[in-house]
């Protein structure tokens, strides 16, 4: 009998809960659709003025003619004015939307992979997976790595960085086939942005018979210490699970690695990795070729660019904007005890988008993903408490999903790449600007 009575309990107070939720829902529709309705009144009306305006005018201008035929004449050319008018609008829209084309083409260099001196079976592999163009620092750093150059480069969100260097470690392993053992390392920040590189890397060696292995953290150790063993000529990692191994698994050869590539150097240095990045460099063979990307300099990240750089050419992107031209920006003044009332309105009226949501924590994740479900608005989630199955599950599934909300913390802040997302919402304050380009 308990039981049933706080069930029955439990299931008015989520009625209730709806109920103010659809309340505050509806008065908000309302609203909107009363400035609406106002809106089109006063323009309708403001265009209807300036009809009755111009008709005067003609008249009045020709008061001496009286014929009927040249009244219906002068209408006719009003008529024409009119759609002459209507047409010159329609042909600006058609030229503004040819500009954001310009804008967006802006993104990409005249420059065709075909040119860069590449494996014709990495060049298939691109083809067939779409990849036509070089982005501007996919088109800076390529050259410049296939000749054998240490770099130093930096670029915005979303340029394309990741296949700026898996290209120049495919050709790297292609070279060094009479070597055994792991000849390319990819250093990354995060399990999930190891996991994309992981996806791309197998796209490219799709035709070749060198093969790549993911070694993260969470995931079964005795499993890569297997692939490692097997000898895979790439390795994508986090630094933390590498060291391990390198210190640890027997019959891992790295001693012939060629080249070290670490993705998103600030942020390894930001979780804590800088003594785990300096012993796996100090562990690797010193004659080898290095790349390193970064969105932020500071004193730490100038110790390991001393130690792992040779000469290194500092590459950047040429712009003044911190995101890509084709993406929009806006922001939202509100009372905080307002906050879940706009959030949840928003994704109520957006069923059909794909949306992320950023949080601060985990906690408030977990909150947040109890919350929604609660009230009907189905909802996925990820954050760094996780298990790893469970992280790897959900960036599949909100990947593969055509409309969808994902509510996360910052473990997907960089260099991740959901396909045909709508809206990216920070439901609160980033700390900085620059992780608010990041989550974006």
């Amino acid at each position: 009998m308990e039981k049933t009575q706080k069930n029955i309990l439990n299931s008015r107070k989520k009625d209730k809960i709806q109920k103010n939720l659809l309340k505050k829902d509806e008065e908000i529709d309302i609203e909107e659709n009363e400035i609406n309705e106002q809106k089109h009144f006063i323009q309708k009306e403001k265009t209807e003025n300036k009809k009755q305006e111009k008709k005067e005018k003609k008249k009045e201008e020709k008061i001496e003619s009286e014929s009927g035929s040249e009244m219906e004449e002068e209408e006719e050319e009003l008529e024409v004015e009119e759609k002459s008018s209507s047409l010159k609008n329609e042909e600006e829209e058609k030229n503004e939307n040819k500009s954001t084309d310009i804008k967006k083409d802006k993104y990409f260099s005249n420059i065709k992979f075909e040119e860069f001196d590449i494996d014709p079976k990495t060049l298939l592999s691109l083809t067939e997976n779409n990849f036509f163009t070089a982005t501007e620092i996919q088109a800076k750093t390529i050259p410049l790595s296939l000749s054998g150059a240490d770099i130093m480069g930096s670029a915005k969100t979303g340029s394309g960085k990741s296949l700026a260097f898996l290209i120049p470690a495919v050709e790297s392993v292609i070279k060094s086939k009479h070597l055994s053992g792991t000849k390319v390392i990819i250093l990354t920040p995060t399990r999930e942005l190891a996991l994309q590189l992981y996806n791309l890397a197998k796209d490219l060696l799709m035709y070749h018979k060198e093969t790549c292995a993911l070694i993260i953290g969470g995931a079964n150790r005795k499993t890569e210490a297997e692939k490692l063993k097997s000898g895979a000529s790439i390795i994508i990692a986090t630094p933390g699970r590498l060291l391990d191994h390198m210190k640890n698994t027997k019959n891992f050869t790295y001693q012939n690695n060629c080249m070290l590539i670490i993705d998103e150097a600030d942020a390894i240095l930001k979780i804590g990795f800088e003594q785990e990045l300096k012993d796996i460099i100090n562990l690797l063979p010193k004659k080898r070729q290095s790349l390193l990307f970064s969105a932020t300099m500071s004193s730490k990240l100038d110790d390991i660019i001393r130690l792992s750089l040779k000469n290194p050419i500092q590459i950047s992107t040429k712009s003044d904007e911190a995101t890509v031209s084709n993406l929009e920006q806006g922001y939202v003044i509100i009372e905080p005890d307002h906050k879940f009332l706009l959030l949840y309105t928003f994704l109520r009226k957006n069923p059909n988008k794909k949306i992320i949501v950023f949080f601060s924590s985990c906690k408030e994740v977990e909150f947040y993903n109890h919350l929604l479900n609660y009230v009907d608005i189905s909802v996925l989630s990820t954050h760094g408490g996780q298990k790893q199955q469970k992280r790897t599950a959900t960036f599949f599934e909100f990947s593969n999903m055509e409309t969808g909300i994902l509510l996360c913390t910052d473990v997907v802040q960089r260099g991740l790449d959901f396909p045909d997302v709508d809206w990216i919402i920070q439901y609160d304050p980033p700390h900085s600007n620059i992780n608010l380009f990041y989550f974006i």
